[in-house]
C-alpha cells in the first residue's frame, strides 16, 4: 500500500487521512498456515512532525486457520491499533523507523509486522475442543472411538504401585 505525502511532507503538523482496503503485500508469504482471505483495511492518519510521518490507525483483517487440536477451519479477525514512525533517514539507529524516499510511503512492512506480532501461536475452534484420536484420528468432538486409553509409557510404569 504506498501513499503519496507530498501534501504534508514539508509542512509542520500536517496530517493526510487515510481509508484504504487492500491487500497486503508478502503476508502469505510470511505465515504459510494462515490463509488472510479477505484484503486488509487500514483506517488512521499520517501525521507530519517535524519531518518524521507519524502512522496512526486501527488495521482490520480476516484470516482462517486450522484448529490445533481436531485440525477444522476456524475463521477469525484481527483488529489492531496501529503506531509506527517514518523517516527519511535513521541517523540515530533506532530500529523501529521504516525508511521512506521521495513523497510516497510503503506501509505494508509497518502493517505485516503489526499483523505477526498479534496472531495466536494456536489456535482452538471452541474451548471445549476434544480434538482427533491420537491413535485411530477420529474425531472426538463428534464420534466415539474405541481405542484402548490405558496405555502407559514403560519408563512410569513403576509409579502405578505408588497409587495402589
Amino acid at each position: 500500500m504506498k501513499i503519496d505525502v507530498s501534501e504534508i511532507k514539508n509542512i509542520k503538523n500536517a496530517s493526510l487521512n487515510i481509508d484504504i482496503t487492500d491487500t497486503i503485500n508478502g503476508l502469505s508469504d510470511t505465515s504459510n498456515d494462515y490463509d488472510f482471505y479477505k484484503n486488509a483495511n487500514f483506517i488512521g492518519k499520517i501525521e507530519n512532525s517535524d519531518g518524521v510521518l507519524k502512522l496512526k490507525g486501527r488495521l482490520k483483517i480476516a484470516y482462517k486457520i486450522k484448529c490445533f487440536r481436531c485440525l477444522k477451519d476456524v475463521e477469525d479477525n484481527l483488529d489492531i491499533g496501529i503506531k509506527e514512525v517514518f523517516s527519511k533517514s535513521n541517523k540515530d539507529g533506532y530500529e523501529d523507523i521504516y525508511l521512506f524516499e521521495e513523497d510516497h510511503i510503503e506501509i505494508d512492512d509497518a502493517l505485516r509486522d503489526n499483523i505477526l506480532l498479534k496472531l495466536p501461536m494456536k489456535k482452538i475452534c471452541r474451548d471445549d475442543c476434544k480434538g482427533l484420536c491420537a491413535s485411530c484420528g477420529k474425531d472426538l468432538n463428534s464420534e466415539k472411538c474405541d481405542c484402548k486409553r490405558d496405555e502407559i509409557d514403560p519408563r512410569l510404569e513403576d509409579l502405578k504401585k505408588f497409587f495402589k
